[in-house]
């Protein structure tokens, strides 16, 4: 398939449309990665802290400190 074009003025439209669409489509991309690393990164929510501990009787008997330390997940605490 081969264009054929009547002026210069016309093949640099060409040139440009498809650079446009070219960096158009890379701006989404890398925005869609910030995106995704963002939300892969991202720590949940601090101001609905879960229990770590799945057995409720067991995070009751703990301490301040040792809760503190379970919802930190600092090991060795």
């Amino acid at each position: 398939m081969t264009a054929i074009v009547t002026s210069p003025a016309r093949s640099w439209v060409g040139a440009h449309r498809v650079s446009m669409i070219v960096v158009s489509f890379a701006i989404v991309l890398a925005a869609t990665a910030v995106f995704a690393i963002v939300m892969l990164t991202s720590s949940p929510s601090s101001s609905s802290p879960t229990t770590p501990t799945t057995d409720p009787t067991v995070w009751d008997e703990l301490t301040d400190t040792q809760k503190a330390c379970e919802i930190a997940r600092v090991v060795g605490c």
